[in-house]
C-alpha cells in the first residue's frame, strides 16, 4: 500500500515537472520570436509604422463604424432584460437545430447583425454571469462567432470586389455555414441544463458601463488587428512564407487560380488584408468569393486572438474552436460555389 501511494507520488511529480519543462519550452520559444519581431521594428522602422497604419486604418474605416455602436446596444439590451423575450419566442429552433440552450439563439443573432468578435464577447459575458456553463460556452462557439453584414457586403462585396451581389451571396453562405457548422457539433459538450435570465432594468450606471465596456473592447480589437497586419509584412518582407506561398501557389494553379497563394496566407492570418489582397488578383468572381467565404467563416489568426481573448475567461477549447472554425469556413465556401454555380455568378 505505502509503495503504491509512492508511486503515484513520484508518477505526480515527474508529470508536473513535465508540463513545467514544456510550458517553459513554449515561453521561451515565444520570447525568442517577440523579439525578432522587436529587431525588426527597430531595423525596419518606415515598414512597421506604415503597417500599424495600414491596419488601424482598416479598423477605422470598416470595423469602428460598424463595430462599435453595436457592441454598445447590445451591451444596453443585456442589462435591460431584452434576452429573455427573444429567447423566449426561438428556442425551439436552437434545441432542435444545435441542442443548445435558450440563450444560443440571442447571442447567434447578435453575432451574426454585429460581427467578430461581438459573439466571443457575448459568450464570454454570459459565462461571466451564470447563465451558460463551460460546456454550453464550447457549443455556442460552433456557430454564434460569426462576421457581419456590413463588413461582409459593405467592406468585401461592394468595396473590394466591387459586387453588391457576391456580397449577399457571401454573407448567405457566412451564415448558413455557421448554422451547418452547429448542426455538426450539435453532439459536442452537451448541458441540458437552463437558467432563467433575470431582468435587469434597476441596474446603476448601464449606460456608462455600455460605454466603457464596448470603447475598451473595440480598441482591443483595433489593436489586434494593427498588430496582425505588422505580422504580415514583416512575415512577406522577411520572405518566410514564401515557402508556403509557392506550395499554395501549385496548389491553386492546378485549378488555373494563378498568385492565390499570396493573398491566401495573407487572409488566414488576418481576413481583411487577405480579401483586399484578393480583390486585386486577375481570377473570375466566383473564384475570389469562394476563397473569401472560406476566408471570412475561418475569420484568420487575428479574428482567432480577438475571440480567445475573451473566450479563455469562459474556458473554451482553444484547439476545438480553431478546428470548428476551419469547418465553418470549409461549409461557407462550399455553399458559396453552390449558389454562384446556381445562379451563374
Amino acid at each position: 500500500m505505502l509503495n503504491t501511494s509512492k508511486n503515484i507520488t513520484i508518477s505526480l511529480f515527474k508529470r508536473q515537472n513535465n508540463i513545467k519543462k514544456t510550458s517553459g519550452k513554449k515561453n521561451a520559444i515565444i520570447s525568442i520570436v517577440i523579439i525578432i519581431i522587436i529587431a525588426m521594428i527597430v531595423i525596419k522602422p518606415n515598414l512597421c509604422i506604415n503597417s500599424i497604419y495600414s491596419g488601424l486604418a482598416v479598423w477605422a474605416k470598416s470595423v469602428l463604424p460598424s463595430l462599435f455602436p453595436f457592441m454598445f446596444f447590445t451591451k444596453l439590451l443585456t442589462n435591460y432584460g431584452f434576452i429573455s423575450k427573444i429567447t423566449a419566442k426561438s428556442y425551439k429552433a436552437t434545441k432542435l437545430l444545435f441542442n443548445a440552450p435558450k440563450i444560443s439563439s440571442y447571442i447567434f443573432l447578435m453575432s451574426i447583425i454585429s460581427g467578430y468578435p461581438v459573439g466571443a464577447k457575448l459568450i464570454s459575458e454570459y459565462h461571466k454571469m451564470g447563465y451558460i456553463s463551460t460546456k454550453q460556452a464550447n457549443k455556442l462557439s460552433t456557430f454564434c462567432s460569426t462576421s457581419g453584414p456590413l463588413f461582409i457586403i459593405g467592406s468585401v462585396g461592394t468595396a473590394m470586389f466591387g459586387n453588391v451581389k457576391i456580397g449577399y451571396i457571401m454573407l448567405i453562405s457566412h451564415i448558413l455555414g455557421a448554422v451547418f457548422n452547429g448542426i455538426l457539433f450539435r453532439k459536442f459538450f452537451i448541458d441540458k441544463t437552463e437558467t432563467n435570465f433575470k431582468n435587469d432594468t434597476e441596474t446603476q450606471n448601464s449606460l456608462q458601463n455600455s460605454m466603457k465596456d464596448s470603447i475598451l473592447s473595440v480598441l482591443l480589437v483595433g489593436g489586434f488587428i494593427a498588430v496582425a497586419f505588422l505580422v504580415i509584412d514583416l512575415l512577406n518582407e522577411t520572405g518566410i512564407l514564401s515557402p508556403i506561398n509557392y506550395i499554395l501557389n501549385k496548389l491553386f494553379g492546378m485549378f488555373g487560380l494563378e498568385g492565390v497563394g499570396f493573398a491566401f496566407t495573407n487572409g488566414l492570418l488576418e481576413v481583411s488584408k487577405g480579401c483586399l489582397t484578393i480583390s486585386s488578383l486577375d481570377i473570375s468572381l466566383t473564384a475570389k468569393a469562394v476563397i473569401g467565404s472560406f476566408l471570412i467563416g475561418f475569420g484568420g489568426i487575428s479574428i482567432l486572438l480577438q475571440a480567445i481573448t475573451f473566450l479563455t475567461g469562459a474556458n473554451v477549447n482553444l484547439k476545438f474552436y480553431t478546428i470548428q472554425k476551419i469547418t465553418h469556413g470549409i461549409f461557407s465556401a462550399i455553399i458559396c460555389l453552390f449558389i454562384c454555380l446556381l445562379f451563374g455568378v
